[in-house]
C-alpha cells in the first residue's frame, strides 16, 4: 500500500533515498545537497515567501516518489511572471496566495518535477504518479491554497 506524507524539510528526507528518486540524469538542481542547502541559508524560508511542502510517497518505509512542492505567498523566485494574474485576482477580489508550487526555487530549468524510484515501470509507476498526483491536490485543498502549479516541465 502507498502512503503519501508531507514534508516541511529536506533535511528530514534521507538524501540517498532522495537522489535514487532524481536519478543519475536529473537535475542537479533537484538533488538532496542543493534543496537542502536553499534551506540551510535561508534562500528558502517562510520569510521570504517560500514554505517547503513536499509531498512524499512511501511503500513499506521505502521512499517511492515525491512532488518538491512549496506554499507561496507571492510570486518572487519563480520566474513564470505571473504577476499580473496575481493584480486582475485582487482587482476582481478573488484571492490568489496563497499558492502551491511544484518547482526548484530560483531555478527556471525545466526538469522531472514528478520523481518516481526508477526501478518502478509500467503500472506501478503509474500508480505512483496518480497517487502523488492526487496528494498534492489533497494538499491543495486542506491547506486552502488558491492554485497548485507545476513549473517548468518536461513537455511530455
Amino acid at each position: 500500500m502507498i502512503e503519501i506524507a508531507v514534508s516541511e524539510s529536506f533535511e528530514t528526507l534521507d538524501a540517498e533515498a532522495w537522489n535514487r528518486l532524481v536519478g543519475e540524469h536529473g537535475s542537479p538542481f533537484l538533488e538532496h545537497a542543493w534543496l537542502v542547502a536553499l534551506d540551510r541559508t535561508g534562500c528558502v524560508d517562510p520569510k521570504e515567501g517560500w514554505l517547503g511542502q513536499t509531498i512524499t510517497a512511501w511503500r513499506d518505509g521505502e521512499l517511492i516518489g515525491a512532488i518538491p512542492l512549496y506554499m507561496k505567498g507571492n510570486s518572487r523566485g519563480e520566474f513564470v511572471y505571473d504577476w499580473s494574474w496575481a493584480d486582475l485576482a485582487g482587482r476582481l477580489g478573488v484571492p490568489y496566495y496563497p499558492k502551491l508550487i511544484a518547482a526548484v526555487p530560483f531555478t527556471p530549468v525545466a526538469g522531472e518535477r514528478l520523481l518516481v524510484h526508477p526501478e518502478l515501470v509500467g503500472e506501478e509507476r503509474g500508480e505512483v504518479l496518480e497517487m502523488l498526483v492526487r496528494g498534492a491536490r489533497a494538499w491543495t485543498e486542506r491547506t486552502d491554497a488558491k492554485g497548485l502549479h507545476f513549473l517548468f516541465v518536461p513537455e511530455d
